[in-house]
Parts: C-alpha cells; structure tokens; sequence
C-alpha cells in the first residue's frame, strides 16, 4: 500500500461520523474503541472490511449510503494492510 492510499484510509476511518476508532481499536490509527472488535485481533481481509462497513454488522450501522464506494474501498484496504502482521 503506497502512503496516498494508507493516508486517504486513515482519513476515512478517523474522520467518519462517527469515527471508526470510536469502536473500534487500531494501533495504527491511534483508536483504542472497546464498542466493536478490535481490528488488530480480527486483522480482517479487504472483503470482510468492506462488508461490514457497506451493510453494517452486529452493533455496527450500515455506511453504505453514507461513504462512497471509493471510501469504503479505501478504508477497507487501510484496515486490511494496517493489521497485517
């Protein structure tokens, strides 16, 4: 992942209404959420990520009509390589 890309997934997953990091934790975005799993344990795919942000899950609300396809992409594949030990 190049630092554009690493940089527009962070920015949607802190800047989001609410945040991701509200709920969730991800080390490298500084988020310590206790709300939702913790994504650093999970370390999800792309696909799962992009998933549960499209149609929600559990607690979590859908962001389908709230973010684009663009975002959501990005933010999944932020999350994905972001937990990738």
């Amino acid at each position: 992942m190049d630092a554009k890309s690493k940089a527009a997934g962070k920015k949607v997953f802190l800047e989001s209404t609410p945040s991701c990091g509200t709920c969730h934790t991800l080390e490298d975005a500084k988020s310590l959420g206790q709300v939702g799993p913790n994504l650093d344990q999970l370390s999800p795919d792309v696909a799962r990520v992009e998933r549960a942000v499209t149609n929600g899950v559990g607690a979590m609300p859908s962001y389908g009509e709230q973010l684009s396809t663009e975002q959501i992409r990005s933010v999944a594949e932020y999350v994905a390589h972001s937990t990738k030990k």
